[in-house]
């Protein structure tokens, strides 16, 4: 008994100084999860692939910065990546793009978001999607993807949606002109 309560002020002092050297005593707990809408599941080379993202990080007990990198995996190898930095307390959602490069092969593809911070926080999530190829479905799509952006408008994503509008206009234009001159030229 004398040998354990003589150690006990050697225990006091060292949790102590742990406590006081900004060491954390805990894990801060981190959910993260990303969601492709039913409307972005299948997009064409050179498009924007709309995604949520949301991170719960309920344990944090002050801002903190985290860093996402978005990646576009075609056969097991990234073909393009993205990174941001986001400021989170406890909780957030956005809405975010990654730009699908030009010369992606058509067929099935992942979206992987991963989250770090500055110390030894790593969390990853995956989600799928469809890269078309025929210019005919392309079209459709877009058209599509015009008609649904314009019929439902919340205030919170009016400019970004615009923007897409806008984006999915000029893209349907010059895949008319493609068409067209490759029917009359062959």
């Amino acid at each position: 008994m004398k040998n354990v309560l003589s150690h006990i002020p050697l225990g006091v002092f060292v949790l102590t100084a742990i406590a006081f050297s900004g060491f954390p005593l805990s894990a801060h707990a981190l959910s993260l999860s990303a969601y492709i809408s039913d409307q972005s599941t299948e997009v064409a080379p050179g498009d924007r692939l709309y995604f949520d993202v949301e991170i719960k990080y309920p344990e944090n007990p002050q801002r903190a910065d985290l860093r996402l990198t978005y990646e576009i995996f075609e056969d097991g190898k990234s073909v393009t990546n993205e990174k941001v930095l986001r400021a989170v307390e406890t909780q957030a959602s956005f809405l975010d793009y990654i730009v699908v490069p030009k010369n992606a092969k058509g067929g099935s593809h992942d979206l992987k978001v991963t989250v770090e911070d500055y110390s030894n926080l790593h969390q990853e999530v995956s989600a799928s999607f469809k890269i078309l190829k025929s210019i005919r479905l392309v079209v459709l799509i877009r058209l599509w993807k015009l008609q649904f952006l314009w019929s439902r408008f919340p205030v919170a994503r009016l400019r970004i949606q615009l923007a897409h509008i806008f984006h999915l206009f000029e893209q349907i234009i010059s895949l008319f002109f493609q068409f067209f001159l490759n029917f009359f030229l062959i």
